[in-house]
């Protein structure tokens, strides 16, 4: 997840949202809000958007944040849109149509933390019974020693040598 002044901001796009793991050990990682811009087709939209969206924010009690292209590409391809905004309780707070839109949500880093007291799902999970998802390397979660390699993007985003899967010359 990357540090922003409204939370850590666990990034993930459109096909990643159909993995539970993934959004799970972002929040392991530090996430306050999950992001997936997308680009779902018609079909697999109307049929799963909603629902997938709900259910990474109510299992990681985080929010999530999903921007989503939407109209006619070419006479094979059209998405759905539906931008979605969507709370930790798994409340729609803002959402668009499948016109060109912008919605607007407060994100409320206090809600987060009263959803996790009330149902304490990080302190129940039983790992022992059907396994462990861990954190992500490089988590804002982890300790970094400073000894390893790495390479800035930006002002803040950081990406370890251990984490580049392919480099080039």
């Amino acid at each position: 997840p990357v540090p922003t002044p409204v939370g850590n901001i666990g990034l993930g796009i459109c096909y990643d949202i159909r993995f539970a793991e993934f959004a799970i050990s972002l929040a392991k990682s530090g996430a306050d809000i999950l992001t997936y811009p997308s680009s779902f087709t018609v079909p697999t939209g109307s049929a799963h958007w909603e629902t997938l969206l709900r259910a990474r924010a109510i299992e990681t009690q985080c929010y999530v944040v999903a921007a989503a292209q939407t109209g006619v590409h070419n006479a094979k391809r059209s998405s759905y849109g539906h931008a979605m905004v969507v709370d930790p309780w798994g409340a729609i707070i803002g959402q668009c149509s499948d016109e060109v839109g912008l919605c607007v949500a407060q994100i409320d880093l206090n809600f987060i933390k009263s959803v996790r007291q009330k149902l304490p799902v990080w302190s129940d999970r039983r790992p022992n019974l059907y396994g462990n998802i861990f954190a992500a390397i490089g988590s804002v979660n982890e300790t970094d020693t400073g000894s390893e390699e790495s390479f800035a993007f930006g002002p803040t985003a950081v990406v370890k040598a251990s984490q580049v899967f392919y480099r080039t010359a």
